[in-house]
């Protein structure tokens, strides 16, 4: 036996290939490990330049406040010497007792001042200030007598010492400075001022640079308005221009008292800095800021990066020349058996592989050696057991052939059996109900299949009653109609005796209390002798029948209407009002003893009374139907001929027969009339046996079939019309030989319009087997009732394929053809499909049961059969 070669003869794609893939994971990690230890480094010095530049910057900082404080003090010593030297605080004093004293201490200040003034190259100009604030000595005589009170100088002056900038028109900015005048008792004499010229000033923190050259200071202070105003600057901003304070960030918060460094601030021109700022409150309220460029701070760090780069690509490189030579070396045993293992496919089992190494690749060596000979041997193994088992089959042909010919008579009898229970079924039905004066009876009877379980009657009693009788026996086909026959039957036998129908009882039968007199004509009594009947004839089976019997008095216009387990009973007044009639009681043949209950109507002129089965409801598949709608539509249909017929083709809404549950109807009209009774069996029996030549059923609808489409990796399963057992056969082998091949599974419902439970149980089991061998399904075009019955039988797995979208399905379909399929295997695969349904839950296995079981005795009977074939021949 040869083996087919189904991966072809090159070599597998690199970028398939282990070699491949262990290449490129290589690859990857001395990439990562590269680019982290590059981004690691940027980032760590990055932060060690910005805590140093931080550092840097704030030690500026102090230092230049420092030289600010060293100024300032610097000058008010000088005025403490002058004032100490002069004895102006002791002239001062003086002042206060006479005004002699004053004039005689602004002539010693003119004659001290101007030798002041030759003495120190910062000197502007000196007030001297009474504790009122009034000046009583200056250098500028014409100030004599003016007031300060109201200024920041003496208000700040009577406290301790304090510094402002001022500008002073063509004089421009100079530096005041002012302190308290005490006597020797600390009593507060007045304020001293001078007001110095801050050249020098500026050319000392002019000259205090640090190693970057775009290192920019800024001293300012807030004025009146709140606003910002720069009072020394090294960059060209305009001195004492007010600005806002969200204009200068660190400026703000240096003003007010806030001492910090900031790394991410873009200033005026758009540039991005690194700022260092604190506050000067020694001497007044005034803000420093010092900042650098980012792009001076960091240029490093750019350097190292570009340099950083470069070394990381070369060994990025570097490796990937060793790891692609070493992984090539290490994988060459692999391919050296991959070649081998590619011979083994073709049918050359002479193959054998060195056993070079002892590690674990020459292990494998030895391994698929051993398994090189195990195969050759189970090959002529396999070949001698084909030709043993060959000659079996062949002999069991003709007995499967017999086989067949059985179940084909088999199938014939039972389709005789079927149409010999539709004859009894409609033996059932009255052909000649009696005529009702005052009244009209119309009735309808429609089977959900060729034999249905549902009856009705309509019988004298007296020349003043006449009984009505609607049943609905349970389960459908053949078993329903064998007890519909039972319960007739029975039924029968009751209404030959009219005394049962009597009844003189005023006890209520469901609460043994005293009530009213029950009618003298009674259906209770009906009900207790057939239940009685029944429970005895079809005990322990679990078969039962509902109906509803109506005793109705023309006379006094009464109907006297009892259940048994039955639908309620419509009541339509002639008024519109609607009612349901209900009057409890158990199904017939449930249990001895029942106990029913009945209620009278008084019936008036155009009342109307719908006796029905519960088939009604299932008319229309795709919306329930509720009494509230039936009771609508009757209503509109009041008067019209084939009222019941016209109720069904609105109700019905496009469903087909076939779909639908037997359907009874018998409705009571107060007025006088012609009765209108339709049993539709002959209608209905064409319809289900009449064939098509074009391949098209009468309705229009396509022939029932399965086409199979493939690709390379899919196969396609297009389902088309209402696809049942009949034929599925070929679709759990086609199932089978997608699974063998390892190929996905696109099951196509577009075009389907029902799946019987064989069907169903094989799409259960493709699930299963997907699942198993890890292939993809998928489930498309799937209608509402499909759906509906998956959920219904718990089939959850199914589900989970199902898919809303829809994928292509190749134009190039054929149809599956059942030829080579043997009834054995038939018989296999419906037993295995409705054994996938029963194990989903217990409902599913109790509805499935006899079915399984008939399977199953049918298959053991062939095999007996075979068998004792076999052993005649012996």
């Amino acid at each position: 036996m040869a083996l087919t070669n189904t991966h072809g003869n090159g070599d597998i794609p690199f970028k398939r290939s282990i070699r491949g893939r262990l290449t490129v994971i290589v690859i990857t990690i001395l990439m990562l490990t590269v680019t982290s230890v590059t981004v690691f480094d940027f980032v760590y010095i990055r932060d060690i330049l910005k805590q140093e530049i931080r550092n840097e910057l704030s030690l500026y900082g102090e230092s230049l406040r420092s030289i600010l404080h060293l100024y300032i003090e610097q000058e008010l010593e000088l005025l403490r010497t002058y004032i100490a030297v002069n004895q102006l605080d002791v002239s001062l004093e003086a002042t206060t007792e006479s005004s002699e004293d004053a004039r005689d201490l602004s002539e010693q200040m003119r004659t001290s001042v101007n030798e002041f003034e030759t003495e120190s190259s910062t000197f502007r100009d000196f007030e001297l200030l009474d504790r009122e604030g009034t000046i009583v000595a200056a250098s500028d005589q014409s100030k004599v007598g003016q007031s300060l009170a109201g200024s920041s100088l003496f208000r700040h002056g009577g406290i301790g010492k304090y510094a402002e900038f001022q500008m002073r028109g063509t004089l421009g900015q100079i530096l005041a400075m002012c302190e308290p005048i005490t006597n020797a008792q600390d009593e507060f004499l007045g304020v001293s001022i001078i007001n110095s010229d801050v050249s020098l000033l500026q050319e000392v923190l002019n000259s205090a640079q640090t190693v970057h050259e775009s290192t920019e200071v800024r001293l300012g202070v807030f004025n009146e308005q709140g606003l910002i105003e720069y009072v020394f600057t090294t960059d060209d901003s305009q001195l004492h221009f007010p600005i806002d304070p969200d204009n200068d960030i660190a400026m703000n918060r240096a003003l007010n008292d806030e001492a910090d460094f900031i790394d991410d601030v873009v200033d005026a021109d758009g540039n991005r800095v690194l700022t260092a700022f604190l506050p000067e409150v020694d001497y007044g309220s005034f803000g420093l800021v010092v900042e650098v460029s980012s792009s001076e701070v960091f240029a490093p760090t750019r350097r190292a990066l570009a340099i950083t780069i470069i070394v990381g690509v070369i060994v990025t490189l570097l490796s990937i020349l060793v790891a692609t030579t070493f992984v090539r070396t290490s994988l060459f045993p692999i391919r050296r058996l991959s070649h081998a293992a590619q011979r083994v496919t073709e049918g050359d089992l002479t193959v054998h592989v060195t056993e070079g190494s002892k590690d674990e690749l020459g292990a494998l060596a030895r391994v698929f050696n051993d398994m090189v000979e195990t195969v050759r041997t189970n090959q002529q193994t396999l070949e001698d057991t084909v030709n043993r088992r060959t000659a079996e089959l062949e002999e069991s042909k003709d007995q499967l052939s017999a086989l067949v010919a059985s179940f084909e008579r088999q199938n014939e009898l039972m389709d005789q059996d079927l149409q010999q229970a539709e004859v009894i079924q409609r033996s059932l039905l009255p052909r000649h109900p009696p005529k009702v004066p005052g009244y009209t009876l119309s009735a309808l009877y429609v089977p959900g299949n060729n034999v249905g379980g549902d009856l009705y009657d309509v019988f004298r009693i007296d020349d003043q009653h006449f009984g009505l009788v609607v049943a609905d026996a349970t389960g459908h086909g053949v078993s329903a109609a064998m007890l519909s026959v039972l319960f007739k039957n029975r039924l029968d036998l009751v209404e030959a005796d009219e005394s049962v129908f009597q009844s003189e009882s005023n006890a209520d039968p469901l609460t043994d209390q005293t009530s009213t007199t029950r009618s003298a004509y009674s259906a209770i009594p009906v009900f207790e002798r057939v239940n009685d009947e029944l429970v005895s004839d079809v005990v322990g089976s679990n078969m039962f029948v509902t109906a509803v019997c109506c005793i109705l008095d023309t006379e006094q216009s009464q109907l006297t209407i009892a259940n048994a387990g039955h639908p309620p009973v419509l009541y339509l007044r002639a008024t519109g009002e609607v009612e349901l009639i209900k009057s409890p009681g158990p199904a017939l043949g449930l249990y001895p003893d029942a106990v029913f209950a009945e209620r009278t109507l008084t019936l008036s002129p155009g009342d109307n009374v719908l006796l029905y089965t519960d088939g009604l409801f299932g008319l229309d598949e795709d919306e329930a139907i509720r009494m509230e709608g039936i009771a609508s539509k009757l209503q509109e249909l009041k008067g019209h001929d084939n009222i019941l017929n016209t109720l069904v083709s609105e109700l019905q809404n496009g469903a087909t027969t076939e779909e639908q549950d037997d359907i009874t109807m018998l409705m009571i009209d107060a007025r006088e009339g012609e009765n209108q009774f339709e049993n539709q069996f002959d209608s209905l029996t064409r319809t289900r046996t009449m064939g098509s030549t074009t391949g098209k059923e009468n309705d229009g609808q396509p022939v029932p079939h399965i086409e199979i489409a493939q690709d390379e990796t899919s196969t396609f399963l297009i389902f088309v019309g209402k696809v049942s057992w009949v034929q599925g056969k070929p679709v759990a082998q086609s199932i089978r030989d997608a699974v063998r091949k390892k190929q996905d599974i696109v099951v196509d419902l577009s075009d389907c319009d029902y799946l019987d439970s064989a069907m169903l149980g094989t799409l259960h089991e493709t699930a299963h087997e997907c699942s198993l061998n890890s292939l993809k399904l998928t489930i498309q075009g799937v209608s509402k009732p499909i759906y509906d019955a998956f959920v219904e039988l718990g089939m959850y797995d199914v589900l989970g394929f199902v898919i809303g979208g829809h994928l292509s399905v190749p134009t190039n379909r054929s149809r599956l053809s059942d030829e080579d399929i043997d009834m054995m295997a038939q018989q296999r695969w419906l037993l295995r499909a409705h054994e996938a349904l029963a194990s989903l839950n217990t409902a599913n296995e109790e509805e499935f049961r006899h079915v399984i079981e008939e399977l199953r005795e049918g298959i053991d009977g062939a095999e007996e059969a075979r068998r004792a074939k076999s052993t005649g021949n012996s």
